[in-house]
């Protein structure tokens, strides 16, 4: 069982936008993490943290591509916080 943020872009034309778009946010969040690390190692103390969203179907084809099968993803409220979190289910062969 893996918790994962997960998303699904719909099957219409206007999801083409999406894509790109989301791929600027990350590119985006890579280059404010590539800065405060770069911060950190000069000895200013910043705190870094990513969120990192995966697209369902890229998600599906590289965990079967690397040996997982059954697949499957399940949305359920968690204890803690009663909020409703994605998790991914998987088995791979031994």
């Amino acid at each position: 069982m893996i918790h994962l943020p997960v998303y699904e872009l719909p099957g219409t034309k206007v999801s083409r936008l999406c894509r790109p778009i989301i791929a600027l946010g990350k590119h985006a969040g890579d280059v404010n993490a590539a800065i405060k690390r770069m911060l950190l190692r000069k000895g200013l103390w910043l705190f870094v943290m990513r969120c990192l969203y995966y697209e369902r179907t890229a998600l599906t084809e590289k965990l079967g591509n690397i040996g997982f099968s059954r697949i499957e993803f399940r949305k359920f409220a968690v204890r803690s916080n009663g909020s409703y979190h994605e998790f991914v289910f998987a088995t791979k062969p031994m």
